[in-house]
């Protein structure tokens, strides 16, 4: 079994329990693939076997946590710096489990966690003005979080975070065939719940 492991406080919880139970045999013949330099620290301590997408392409299920859920089950993600890493993973797994609380259930998605977007760091002035200039974000604020993303290349990327956005995530297009940024951290396409302390699974769009 191929298992994507995320990245974050709650995600840090299942990958030490996948860890656990590595460790007393119930669980055998898995490998992981990490969404980020902290995941695969914590991962290689606790003796969980890694790899990556040029080794394993396709995934059976990848678990990570989340900023917001709405009612729809839509999320952001994002918010801890490992969004574009996250989504090449999850996108490819045949089953995602999102773990929350309650405290992450929201009316709706923007005023209690703002919207991610990953830009590279060239030009990222030019990048941040397209984003706030689009249509779907009129009326909110765009704030640069400089080297706040964990890209994996030798220097770290930055992102945009929309502040007081409310968005239907199908109409997020735009901030996706930017040029520049990397990714965005608006997910859709509900499923039924899924398991875990109050979760939700769902497949992220690929855009």
């Amino acid at each position: 079994m191929v298992v994507g492991l995320g990245t974050g406080s709650t995600a840090a919880f299942a990958v030490e329990r996948v860890g656990q139970k590595l460790k007393s045999g119930e669980l055998k013949d898995i490998i992981c693939i990490p969404t980020s330099i902290a995941t695969e620290t914590q991962a290689k301590g606790l003796g969980i076997p890694l790899c990556t997408l040029n080794e394993k392409s396709r995934l059976d299920v990848a678990i990570d946590g989340a900023d917001a859920v709405d009612p729809n089950l839509a999320l952001i993600k994002g918010g801890g710096g490992a969004l574009l890493r996250e989504k090449m993973v999850e996108v490819m797994a045949d089953k995602f489990i999102c773990i929350v609380d309650d405290s992450k259930l929201v009316k709706g998605l923007g005023p209690s966690f703002a919207l991610p977007v990953e830009i590279t760091p060239f030009c990222h002035e030019h990048t941040m003005r397209l984003v706030a200039g689009l249509k779907e974000v009129a009326g909110c604020t765009a704030t640069l979080r400089m080297g706040k993303v964990s890209t994996g290349a030798k220097k770290d990327g930055d992102d945009i975070a929309v502040t007081g956005i409310h968005p239907n995530p199908y109409e997020h297009n735009n901030l996706c065939i930017l040029p520049p940024p990397s990714s965005k951290g608006c997910a859709a396409a509900p499923l039924p719940p899924l398991r875990a302390t109050r979760s939700f699974g769902h497949r992220i769009p690929r855009c």
